[in-house]
């Protein structure tokens, strides 16, 4: 069984504020397990891992000041990418749990690429948005994301491995419950 998250375990593994981490449950950006959300006095809060994750990559982000609106749309995109559901089937599927559990494991080669971009001249004024990750060539280098050349184009890349490694580790050594 996977390990479970509390607030307080999200605190150690992301580093991110234990405040943060309650306003980015209030708002979704990270989605507490069924039943202990809202759940009344004495229950507290508890997180999949699929969250933990997504805790640990919004933190990277909301590191820089992004807003809890972009956090919020970082977060479903990323979710939606960790889904198996997702687009690319299973084999898609298992190709990003691949690069998470690399990440995890400390490659710092897998980068993730959030980009935002305008569509101008089609009457489509709507953003658009992206969340792919890359893998740096062995010298570091990774190409410029699509969209960032756009005049409305807005790019943040992060190395996964910075954010996610030891996620796992930090759950066995604290024997966090399934």
């Amino acid at each position: 069984m996977e390990a479970t998250f509390t607030l307080r375990d999200l605190t150690t593994a992301t580093g991110a504020k234990p405040r943060s981490l309650q306003l980015w449950a209030d708002a979704g950006v990270i989605r507490p397990k069924r039943g202990t959300n809202h759940a009344g006095t004495g229950t507290h809060r508890v997180f999949s891992r699929s969250e933990a994750i997504i805790g640990c990559i919004v933190n990277a982000f909301a590191q820089h000041q992004i807003a809890i609106g972009e956090l919020l749309n970082i977060s479903g995109r990323v979710r939606a990418a960790l889904s198996p559901t997702s687009e690319g089937g299973e084999s898609g599927s298992n190709k990003r749990a691949a690069v998470i559990e690399a990440a995890i494991n400390g490659d710092g080669s897998w980068l993730l690429v959030y980009e935002s971009w305008k569509e101008e001249g089609r009457g489509d004024e709507d953003m658009h948005y992206s969340v792919t990750a890359v893998q740096a060539d062995k010298h570091g280098r990774m190409s410029v994301p699509a969209h960032l050349a756009h005049p409305d184009g807005f790019a943040v890349v992060i190395c996964l491995a910075r954010y996610l490694y030891g996620l796992d580790q930090f759950a066995t050594k604290n024997r966090l419950p399934p």
